[in-house]
């Protein structure tokens, strides 16, 4: 009997959880699943044909909201032309309102609800003898847990299976080295911690209010193979991984000490249980070793209190600005379409946010998922879109066109200052030409793009540079101040590459005599260098140094600063006066 579990991830960079979890708890049950995965951008066809060569009994998909149409077109297809073989769906997207779902894809067979490790085992159990066409009646007869189908045209749920209690129970779901390799330079997910102690009522993971966690011992084990293998990026998928403050410290300890130096660990936390000592401990890490997401959601008390969120965001202000000030990337998140949140109280919650300057501000809008109990709350009057991932269209609060705006302000505010590219330039202009604060700027910088075809179009990272500067000119600012501002973004421009067609606009040119001065004789600046970069200034040819950097000037509020900037594969920028 051969069984392949599928998934098709958003991006090539990201890796399916659920299937190695699945797939590793079978082979302790005896079984050797195969393992497919594909993103919704690959052809389809293409998939079907590599499915269809497998020519397996049993296929099963894991389904979610970003990856439902593309999967079910997949299965139709597989169907037709593999008519004997077993599917099955699992995952949130399939775990509730099963009827419907069965019922509008008849090629799909069963679906597994909820935590799917033991049910799968037991599914492939009850068929390791029995024909495929007897799959409906044994579930029926055995009750098997966790299990919805359609029998005889009548719905069948069978009883839900309650959660493992102790998550050690489950094997490491990477433990096939061979797997672990060929994936170690993409995401990878992990977890050790199921369930959620809080209740955000637009959250799936609000459904089951208690927490199951490995045991520290287990999760160190877990840990120190992905660092021996050098992977480049952890995903902890734990839905608030500081739920435990005790337990968040001493993983993340673990994680400091044995730190190898290439991988980074991606953690979602909760703002209101930060607490001094995280935020002294994240001043001992390396940069780049820990990136903290953290939901803010809203700064509306009364959005707040309806989503079922408890946390008072102007108090949290010190913490959140003193762990954006440390070598931890955070990234904050806010969702627009929440109950109490019109335009200008987004607008609101937006500058409070950036007041504690992330490194990333993420406008989420909000998706009413099935089963999450937003979805059954009609005093809001929620109008959302029927087809996935069913985003907000409108509320009693805020309308399509504001929706609208702050879905073009997101799409700016991800070029501009999420990607880094102009960051610096963003914050100096927020708190020096606009009173208003960042939301008064971008709402400015969206407009004048939007009328200047910004969205219409594919625009370069060059050109976004060029239709910044445009956007100053605009502006009624006296000769001195946009002088200043485009000292600014010529420092944001040097930062980014070595400029090789400067806009006319740009009187920073590079000092190529003094960089030749300063390659004859690098031992004079090598103490100010980072050491990943004064290990191989020396033993380097000049010319190709010369090639690769640039000594350049700025004045900053009538202050000459000048620095050297550094362009191996990432930019670095040293100051020399």
């Amino acid at each position: 009997m051969k069984t392949v579990l599928c998934a098709l991830n958003s991006k090539y960079s990201h890796t399916s959880l659920a299937l190695r979890c699945l797939k590793e708890y079978a082979v302790d049950c005896g079984f050797a699943p195969d393992i497919a995965e594909y993103t919704i951008n690959h052809d389809l066809r293409k998939i079907v044909a590599d499915l269809y060569a497998k020519k397996a009994d049993f296929y099963g998909f894991s389904v979610y909201v970003f990856n439902v149409v593309e999967t079910l077109w997949v299965i139709r297809d597989l169907k037709k032309i593999l008519p004997s073989a077993v599917i099955f769906c699992g995952g949130p997207e399939v775990s509730f309102e099963e009827e419907t779902f069965l019922r509008e894809n008849p090629e799909v067979d069963f679906v597994i609800r909820g935590e799917g490790e033991k049910t799968f085992a037991e599914v492939l159990s009850s068929f390791e003898t029995a024909p495929k066409s007897e799959l409906r009646s044994i579930f029926f007869q055995k009750q098997l847990e966790g299990v919805s189908f359609l029998y005889n045209s009548d719905f069948v749920r069978n009883p839900s299976r309650r959660p493992v209690c102790c998550l050690d129970e489950f094997p490491f779901p990477y433990r096939d080295r061979a797997d672990l390799l060929r994936n170690k330079d993409r995401i990878l997910y992990y977890e050790s911690s199921r369930g959620c102690p809080f209740g955000c009522s637009y959250c799936m993971s609000s459904l089951e209010r208690s927490v199951r966690t490995l045991s520290l011992q287990r999760t160190f084990s877990d840990l120190a193979v992905f660092l021996e293998t050098n992977v480049r990026l952890i995903k902890f998928v734990d839905r608030t991984f500081n739920f435990d403050r005790g337990r968040c410290m001493e993983i993340l300890r673990f994680l400091r000490d044995h730190d190898n130096g290439i991988t980074s660990f991606h953690f979602e936390m909760s703002p209101t249980l930060i607490d001094q000592e995280l935020l002294e401990f994240v001043r001992t890490v390396r940069e780049g070793l820990f990136l903290f997401e953290i939901g803010l959601q809203s700064a509306n008390p009364d959005t707040l209190e309806a989503i079922g969120r408890k946390q008072d965001t102007m108090t949290l202000g010190p913490a959140l600005q003193a762990i954006s000030a440390s070598n931890v990337h955070v990234h904050l998140d806010l969702i627009a379409g929440l109950p109490y949140e019109d335009y200008s109280s987004f607008g609101r919650s937006f500058d409070v946010a950036m007041s504690f300057f992330p490194d990333v501000l993420q406008l989420g809008f909000l998706k009413v998922l099935k089963g999450a109990p937003i979805s059954f709350e009609t005093q809001h009057m929620f109008q959302y879109s029927l087809r996935p991932p069913y985003e907000i269209l409108e509320n009693r609060y805020i309308s399509f066109e504001d929706l609208g705006k702050l879905k073009q302000i997101e799409e700016v505010f991800e070029r501009y200052f999420n990607s880094g590219l102009f960051r610096g330039s963003f914050l100096y202009f927020a708190e020096h030409l606009f009173s208003g604060g960042f939301f008064s700027m971008a709402e400015s910088l969206t407009g004048y793009l939007q009328e200047n075809g910004f969205f219409a179009v594919s625009v370069s990272e060059n050109a976004l540079g060029e239709l910044l500067h445009d956007w100053l000119l605009s502006l009624p600012l006296s000769p001195g101040v946009r002088k200043n501002c485009e000292n600014r973004l010529a420092f944001d421009l040097y930062r980014k590459s070595p400029v090789l067609n400067p806009p006319s606009w740009l009187a920073n040119l590079p000092d190529q005599k003094r960089l030749i001065s300063l390659l004859k004789n690098p031992s004079r600046f090598l103490p100010v260098l980072p050491a990943e970069v004064r290990g191989i200034f020396p033993g380097e040819d000049s010319k190709k140094w010369y090639r690769r950097a640039r000594i350049v000037s700025f004045f900053f509020d009538g202050k000459k600063e000048t620095y050297l900037f550094l362009y191996p594969n990432l930019s670095y920028v040293i100051p020399l006066e």
